[in-house]
């Protein structure tokens, strides 16, 4: 068990990867001892150190002009030493599930309702226009990113965490291959299979735009965009290393004319919301809107685009609710 001093109570291990560990603490120090979530980073693994540091980054950038952080937003607000070699990074703990888990939870197929994917996908636009307004790109927006917490009356609030692939948005621009497969843009696929590309900076304000569309995507439809799934499905099959998994997701954007050609038929429900991926994903970033934009087109596409959803995908969305924040 992590040592955080007397303040950060370890109680439990949330998660433990390549990336680090992060543990649910009790902050003694606060009058209701209240429930935080620490990161902790070995620096002497050179993956978590850079993570660190990123995370350390974004976190005085996120805080560098007057207000609040986005609501939406988990970021870490406290540092703490853990031994010689290990840092702990304090954050608010979101008491929820991982979108990623409650998709599994949905069963087959694993897909949302319109209006519960809509809201979703609201509050993590409004976290990537708070970050792109303060000059940071998150560059790892996924299903696992998002944590879902169920709000009043029924809601959910959704917020979205992990800065440690962040970067800043000003010149130089990010070169390199980076982000999580299915949600990667095909500039920056290009990275891990052309050599032309590899010394080629990308706008990474472009690339959260396209990894949002990818989110959207998989919660209206069950899948990421562009056959990812299948894609992943055979390079595990296939025991294909990641150059070779990303080759055939690079070979898949680039011969398909849009996202639409993995999707027959479009449920006609989907309509409004499809007009916002035939945007986001498209595959020349520079027709990509800016994320204010997308964020301004979610009120007219919820409140005139959105067809009722006829489908029973929304109709057991309050038993779901129930047993996902009870831990079921």
């Amino acid at each position: 068990m992590a040592d955080m001093g007397p303040r950060y109570v370890p109680t439990k291990l949330l998660g433990s990867g390549v990336h680090g560990q992060v543990w649910q603490c009790t902050d003694e120090k606060s009058g209701s001892r209240a429930p935080v979530a620490v990161k902790v980073f070995d620096t002497r693994v050179p993956k978590q150190l850079r993570g660190l540091e990123r995370e350390l980054v974004a976190s005085v950038e996120l805080r560098s002009r007057p207000g609040a952080v986005n609501r939406h937003l988990v970021a870490p607000h406290a540092c703490v030493f853990t031994g010689s070699a290990h840092v702990g990074l304090v954050q608010r703990l979101a008491p929820g599930q991982s979108l990623d888990r409650l998709l599994l939870l949905k069963g087959r197929p694993k897909r949302l309702g319109v209006r519960e994917s809509m809201a979703v996908f609201a509050h993590m636009v409004e976290a990537l226009d708070f970050c792109h307004n303060r000059g940071m790109a998150h560059l790892d927006m996924k299903a696992e990113n998002v944590v879902v917490v169920a709000a009043a009356h029924g809601a959910w609030e959704a917020c979205l965490c992990d800065f440690g692939l962040s970067t800043a948005t000003a010149p130089p621009l990010r070169m390199g291959l980076v982000g999580s497969f299915g949600y990667i843009p095909p500039e920056v696929l290009a990275h891990g299979v052309l050599p032309n590309f590899a010394a080629m900076p990308y706008a990474p304000t472009a690339v959260d735009v396209w990894a949002a569309g990818a989110l959207l995507h998989k919660m209206l439809l069950g899948c990421l965009p562009y056959g990812a799934d299948e894609i992943m499905r055979t390079a595990l099959y296939s025991h294909l290393d990641r150059r070779a998994a990303i080759s055939l997701m690079w070979d898949a954007v680039a011969s398909a004319e849009s996202w639409r050609k993995h999707v027959d038929p479009l449920p006609s429900c989907m309509q409004g919301a499809a007009s916002l991926l035939d945007c986001m994903l498209q595959k020349d970033p520079r027709n990509r809107p800016p994320i204010a934009d997308v964020l301004a087109s979610i009120v007219v596409t919820t409140t005139c685009g959105l067809a009722d959803d006829v489908s029973d995908d929304g109709a057991d969305m309050e038993q779901l609710r129930d047993a996902l924040f009870r831990g079921g």
